[in-house]
């Protein structure tokens, strides 16, 4: 079975998150951080103030930007892994027909 750690390819770790976590689906910051907390080495992790940071040194950034733009080519060009939140949907411009459809939903069935 194929691990996270074993992508080296941005776009194959950003649809491995999307493919497992709803949450990655509705939010790119949560998306980032996933992938960031997957990829990296538990010894590159710092604790302070109880809070955990990783290490530029780490060998690893990735910057959310790239991620978002992956995510909504998916999303948008390929109607791959669709935001499960309506609100989200809406703010990222989702047809309704499409999303419905993906959420195994009658298209046609609307509530007013």
């Amino acid at each position: 079975m194929k691990t996270i750690k074993s992508i080296r390819n941005l776009e194959e770790k950003v649809r491995y998150c999307l493919e497992r976590s709803e949450r990655a689906r509705n939010s790119d910051v949560f998306l980032t951080q996933m992938i960031i907390w997957e990829y990296l080495r538990p010894e590159t992790l710092k604790g302070e103030d109880g809070r955990i940071y990783f290490s530029a040194d780490s060998g690893y950034i990735v910057r959310e930007d790239n991620v978002k733009r992956i995510r909504a080519r998916l999303q948008n060009e390929k109607n791959l892994y669709l935001p499960t939140e309506e609100k989200i949907r809406k703010a990222r411009r989702i047809n309704e027909e499409e999303w419905r459809r993906y959420l195994g939903l009658n298209p046609e069935m609307r509530t007013a």
